[in-house]
């Protein structure tokens, strides 16, 4: 068996009649969908029909055979229950209750539940699927509308089919490190192959236009592939940065296309978020009703994963949902620390983390499901560490 850089076992690819025979093409096929739904290939269906979807296909992950999930970690569990349960009871008692609130409370959550489980050996091979499939639905969708749509890629125009450039950015952010990762374990040709879909998401990442994704993007590159010392992929990115260095400026300023001159900034979007907040600091204004709180400042959102949190569910769920954020802040430390290989899934929360603290992503279903297979993926590769190292 051929054994990666730094020394593990490398899984020998397998035949279709092998796959077919044993039943894993089911996961596989799971593992494809779910990647084309976070790439956002089901945006047309309907609103309710959008929001109830991710967390029935938590649901049914749960109850996948194959491998994916073990015993639930009852510390994480009752932490992200009692998360949940906030939730609900802010939805059902909020200045906008009813079942918009409640399905939105459900779909918002529910793929966090993941987060505590703690994974089988079957789920670095679902997340490698997924992670392939998501990206190139991704890479496919952005260089086509580069090439025929002339290059109009910038944020605002709804250009994605998810309908979101900025949600784009950061999801790519979170996939290359991830694709860096299965190179660090395939053989030679399969990781060649890995790290150039690693690297075209990263180009795309940055073609968002987002400035969460510019900036996470970047500095994860700097820090993985220094870690990793990957000397060659440095030199990419370097070049890559040098040679748009012109353009940098105006990816990070706030006016990012001609026609749209925001008002307010960031920190006038959190300062009326507090205001608002301080007004319903038990139970927040129901999940989804920030948008109506917030209307007067043409937002949606608080711009802010924790500041979405207080406002729509109160002070409580505020609190525990940054205990939940240092939880993930934690484990990327200690992948970082693991290895150059785990360091990869470690970019991929650090990404979440990061660019959680400036756009609201906790609502979104395709950002919470892919966090939420980093994670236990994240999980796994620390409990083998763990075990190897009680053996030797």
């Amino acid at each position: 068996m051929a054994l990666d850089r730094e020394g593990e076992a490398v899984a020998p690819s397998r035949s279709l009649a092998a796959v077919a025979a044993s039943g894993d093409w089911k996961i596989q096929v799971g593992a494809v969908a779910l990647g084309l739904f976070v790439a956002g290939y089901v945006s047309f269906l309907s609103h309710p029909a959008h929001l109830f979807i991710p967390a029935s296909l938590t649901m049914l992950l749960f109850l996948a055979p194959g491998g994916l999930f073990g015993k639930p970690d009852a510390r994480m569990l009752s932490i992200i229950g009692l998360l949940l349960a906030l939730v609900i009871l802010s939805a059902l008692t909020g200045a906008n209750p009813g079942i918009r609130s409640v399905g939105f409370a459900l779909f918002s959550f529910t793929p966090l539940l993941l987060l505590a489980l703690n994974p089988d050996t079957g789920m670095p091979r679902f997340l490698e699927i997924f992670a392939v499939a998501a990206a190139i639905a991704m890479i496919v969708w952005s260089w086509l509308l580069y090439a025929f749509l002339g290059g109009v890629l910038g944020p605002w125009g709804g250009w994605t089919p998810a309908g979101s450039s900025n949600l784009y950015g950061i999801l790519l952010t979170m996939l290359w490190p991830v694709l860096l990762y299965f190179s660090n374990k395939a053989e030679a040709g399969r990781a060649t192959a890995f790290r150039i879909l690693a690297a075209l998401a990263f180009l795309c990442a940055l073609l968002t236009f987002s400035r969460a994704a510019v900036v996470c993007s970047v500095s994860a590159a700097f820090l993985l592939l220094v870690r990793g010392r990957h000397w060659w992929m440095l030199a990419f990115v370097l070049v890559l940065v040098l040679a748009g260095s012109g353009r940098i400026h105006g990816w990070l300023a706030f006016s990012r296309l001609a026609d749209f001159e925001p008002t307010l900034g960031r920190f006038a979007i959190w300062q009326r978020t507090l205001e608002i907040a301080r007004d319903h600091i038990v139970l927040g204004v129901s999940p989804g009703g920030g948008s109506a709180a917030l209307a007067s400042l043409d937002v949606y959102h608080a711009h802010s994963n924790t500041l979405n949190v207080l406002l729509e569910s109160g002070a409580a769920a505020a609190v525990v949902f940054a205990v939940v954020q240092l939880w993930l802040g934690v484990m990327a430390v200690r992948l970082f620390v693991a290895g150059s290989g785990p360091a990869y899934l470690s970019g991929a929360i650090g990404a979440w983390l990061a660019s959680g603290q400036v756009a609201t992503t906790i609502t979104n279903p395709e950002v919470t499901l892919t966090l939420a297979l980093i994670v236990a993926a994240g999980q796994l590769e620390l409990e083998n560490r763990r075990a190897a190292g009680s053996q030797s």
